[in-house]
């Protein structure tokens, strides 16, 4: 394919909103956060669209399903415009004053309106007070940053707050030429789907075509577009240290427990042009593959 074709991914942006929480009183959370700070963060929203009106469309943009009167997604949403990252082991038993640190990464959209930031952080702190996992266990709110740090530019009649992005441009421009080889390390559950199917062993080509089809849609790339998905046939696993790491979230709204189980561990890939290298650049920051808003598909180029 052209060049051209995935200029695209220079455009894509985002901004991070890192927290460290404290525990407040010992008790037992699920040692994987990804998924409860997933659920905790829309009901933290919920509230916050209560107590501050403004920001009460960030309860649509982020979840629509839970917005809407027949609970259904909004139809044509194929992103959502955040995900959490956090260690696969941050949970377990915490004790008085433990800490647990992880981030929320948005797309630009979350920081449009003057009330949105301020009500991003209100809802950290909400989901912190009313406590994490089945046993609610209390956080209070120790650090709350964003990366890169916000900008303020005045707008009449009100302040608009505007964040500095993170681009896809400032991490590719002075990126090395594609390795011979290159070892990822699959820091979090990782969902492939292939057929309907989720992958129980790694599969190069698919692994890419989703990188592609994740960082496309994250860069609301028009669905309408002659640009299609390549199919990456020359890429190779040389080798596949992965295991099946099983995991499981309770979605308050289906009323009933889901298997967000993946692969984790590391393999090899090699027969990468400059496509591929630069998809897996940009998925070490926006992730890959399924429920990634759950803090899955995390991974590190080592």
């Amino acid at each position: 394919m052209n060049p051209e074709d995935y200029n695209f991914l220079s455009e894509i942006a985002w901004f991070a909103l890192c927290f460290r929480l404290k525990a407040e009183q010992a008790g037992r959370v699920p040692r994987f956060l990804g998924p409860v700070f997933h659920g905790a963060f829309g009901h933290a929203l919920a509230e916050v669209g209560r107590i501050m009106p403004d920001a009460a469309p960030l309860l649509q943009l982020c979840y629509p399903e839970r917005s809407s009167a027949d609970h259904r997604p909004q139809s044509g949403a194929v992103c959502r415009p955040f995900l959490f990252s956090v260690k696969r082991n941050a949970g377990g038993q915490v004790a008085p004053d433990q800490t647990v640190e992880a981030t929320f990464v948005c797309q630009p959209i979350l920081a449009t309106q003057s009330a949105y930031l301020p009500g991003l952080q209100f809802a950290v702190q909400c989901m912190a007070q009313r406590g994490l996992g089945p046993d609610q266990v209390p956080f209070s709110v120790e650090r709350i940053t964003f990366h890169p740090q916000p900008i303020f530019v005045p707008a009449y009649p009100d302040i608009d707050v505007q964040p500095l992005l993170y681009t896809g441009k400032e991490w590719l421009e002075h990126s090395a030429p594609p390795p011979e080889s290159c070892e990822v390390v699959l820091e979090t559950p990782t969902q492939l789907v292939s057929k309907d199917c989720v992958l129980r062993t790694m599969d190069g080509p698919i692994f890419f075509r989703r990188l592609w089809q994740r960082m496309a849609a994250w860069g609301n790339l028009e669905l309408g577009s002659q640009i299609k998905p390549p199919f990456f046939d020359s890429i190779r696993v040389e080798a596949d240290e992965t295991q099946w790491w099983m995991v499981e979230r309770w979605s308050s709204r289906q009323e009933k427990r889901i298997d967000v189980s993946g692969l984790v561990g590391k393999v090899v890939f090699s027969g990468l042009d400059v496509l591929a290298w630069r998809l897996l650049i940009l998925g070490e920051h926006l992730h890959v593959g399924k429920n990634t808003t759950c803090a899955l598909g995390k991974y590190r180029i080592v």
